[in-house]
């Protein structure tokens, strides 16, 4: 679903988006060639910070990058005194730099960390006195830096960076690039890389989602790429918006999760990281008191959750229930475990309470590779970060039954 953010409309937007469908997020396809956006002028945006941050999501494509065909991903670059960009070099190697008003150059050149062909989100911060490199949400390098961003006319620059008379144009995929005139901690970086950024982030100077035009379709009426924060919108150049290339395109599938999956007549949100708001889709109405993982009403009718992370809210599906009041111990007696496949965490809901709940997990060879024991909770979340991929069983015993189910685990 699309995300929405806090605000003093939040209520009303929530509403009215209850019975919208999932929508399918965008990105933008560069050729290497001629493609390109800029923000005109975006360096003015950041003159003299003594802290900025810099994010996006990027898929580079250029499995033989090497001068003069380096790939430039996003930032400001005039050589003189405002420098703040991230740059592939190598198949292998992206440059990170941040150059003073004093025109003193302070460059990461990370080696390794990332992968060709895949989607990963970039981060570069400075503090004032250290220059950090992540690589989703992971610090991967750094290096001492100091002194503020010299002011500039120069532009903002996604997909390519200039230098002299040469253009670094990226081979590959851009989505959700930010800019902020202060740095980021570890906890804000571990929120955008697992959910988005909100333009309510205090300091943020630019914000692109590229939720312009429609993937893969005719959008040569797209002239200009929507900044979120209303400092400017950013201006596409080169791109032909007519093919599966230097287009917008489907995105990387980023934000919070919003999945819910019903068992019998209860409905269980299956993002474990959040806060959570039922709401009554036919009235538009929040449900008091409902505010934990799982909701099971006591009136048949439509239901979705509202789930908060980061400072974002997304709406769930709308759910019908319409079968309260019946047997629900014949509707309902199957034990509930999601997500299936899984990776590190495996949530388990058991159709009727218990005392005590024993988790057990074997391979294929049976055996045991996984052993815990519970106290009686609504939702257990049971660790599974020790397991490699493959395919075990799941056997779950308590005071009110035993169940038994296939787990497969993706890494």
């Amino acid at each position: 679903m699309k995300n929405h953010y806090i605000s003093i409309l939040f209520i009303y937007t929530v509403f009215s988006s209850l019975t919208a469908s999932a929508q399918t997020q965008s990105a933008i396809d560069f050729d290497g060639l001629y493609d390109g956006i800029r923000l005109i002028g975006g360096s003015q945006l950041a003159a003299g910070s003594s802290e900025l941050s810099m994010a996006c999501w990027v898929k580079l494509n250029n499995a033989t990058a090497n001068f003069p065909d380096y790939d430039g991903i996003v930032g400001l670059r005039d050589e003189f005194s405002a420098d703040f960009y991230m740059l592939q070099l190598t198949p292998t190697r992206i440059e990170s730099r941040f150059r003073n008003s004093n025109g003193t150059a302070y460059t990461i050149a990370h080696e390794g960390g990332f992968e060709i062909g895949v989607w990963q989100h970039l981060l570069l911060t400075y503090d004032g006195s250290m220059l950090r490199y992540y690589i989703n949400a992971n610090q991967v390098d750094s290096v001492s830096a100091s002194g503020s961003l010299g002011s500039s006319n120069g532009d903002f620059f996604m997909g390519f960076l200039l230098y002299q008379t040469s253009r670094f144009s990226l081979l590959g995929q851009l989505d959700e690039v930010g800019l902020w005139n202060r740095k980021l901690d570890s906890d804000e970086i571990a929120c955008i890389y697992s959910t988005k950024i909100s333009p309510a982030s205090p300091g943020l100077l630019a914000y692109f989602d590229f939720e312009d035009g429609a993937p893969y379709a005719d959008n040569t009426s797209v002239l200009a790429i929507q900044n979120e924060v209303n400092t400017g919108d950013g201006i596409p150049e080169g791109f032909a918006f007519v093919d599966s290339t230097s287009n917008i395109i489907q995105g990387n599938n980023h934000g919070i999760n919003s999945a819910v999956v019903q068992s019998g007549i209860s409905l269980i949100a299956q993002n474990i990281s959040a806060t959570y708001q039922w709401v009554n889709c036919t009235t538009n109405q929040l449900i008091p008191g409902a505010i934990n993982q799982s909701y099971t009403p006591n009136v048949n009718g439509s239901y979705a959750a509202i789930i908060t992370q980061c400072g974002i809210s997304d709406t769930s599906d709308c759910f019908t229930i319409n079968t309260v009041g019946l047997n629900e111990l014949e509707m309902d007696s199957e034990m509930i475990m999601f997500p299936n496949p899984a990776t590190s965490s495996l949530s388990i809901k058991l159709p009727t309470n218990a005392e005590a709940i024993q988790v057990r997990i074997f391979n294929l060879l049976g055996e045991l590779v996984s052993n815990k024991v519970y106290n009686g909770n609504d939702i257990i979340v049971h660790d599974i970060s020790n397991l490699s991929s493959g395919s075990y069983t799941v056997e779950v015993k308590s005071d009110s039954g035993n169940w038994k189910k296939k787990l497969l685990v993706f890494k």
